[in-house]
């Protein structure tokens, strides 16, 4: 069976962003928050409904020359996996090791596939016509759930970091 989770802005600045995420009945499941340590150091956590952490995702300190690379840290500070970037000029894609899931993704038609040994586990799109940034996540089932929405934060991050680049460009000239 299809699952279907909604990944809403509720509130952002210049530097961070909140979500919500929603079921398909409206209830909130999820909360989320990016949190920017520096204008090279990108972090966010995913909380349960309640406001706990479930699970962190960190930015590799590892200096690499345009990829971001992430761990991804369940709330006792272990690695859950790590998400590996491969750059490509618009697409990219991002291994996440040892779970054997790779994601796929389009940046200019803000779409992503998940699959796990070759077959498709989730999808995600960012929703157009919506205020700030907001995510439609289906899945199959719910036992990878988590590291879905982590990998959306991932998304989040790539962008906002992206953002910052071209506004410190435009600022240059």
């Amino acid at each position: 069976m299809s699952k279907k989770l909604y990944f809403d802005a509720k509130g952002l600045s210049l530097l961070n962003y909140k979500f919500e995420i929603r079921d398909e009945a409206g209830n909130v499941c999820y909360k989320a928050a990016t949190v920017t340590e520096s204008l090279t150091r990108h972090n966010a956590k995913l909380f349960d409904a309640y406001d706990n952490e479930i699970i962190k995702v960190s930015q590799q300190k590892k200096l690499t020359l345009s990829a971001m690379n992430f761990d991804l840290l369940n709330s006792a500070g272990q690695i859950v996996c790590e998400a590996i970037q491969k750059v490509k000029f618009v697409t990219f894609t991002y291994d996440l090791k040892p779970l054997d899931i790779n994601i796929a993704g389009n940046f200019i038609k803000m779409t992503f596939d998940f699959t796990r040994n070759g077959q498709p586990v989730a999808h995600v799109r960012k929703k157009f016509m919506a205020w700030g940034d907001c995510y439609e996540v289906e899945m199959e089932g719910p036992s990878l759930e988590v590291i879905f929405l982590a990998s959306v934060l991932i998304f989040q991050l790539v962008l906002a970091a992206q953002r910052r680049r071209l506004s410190a460009q435009r600022e240059e000239f």
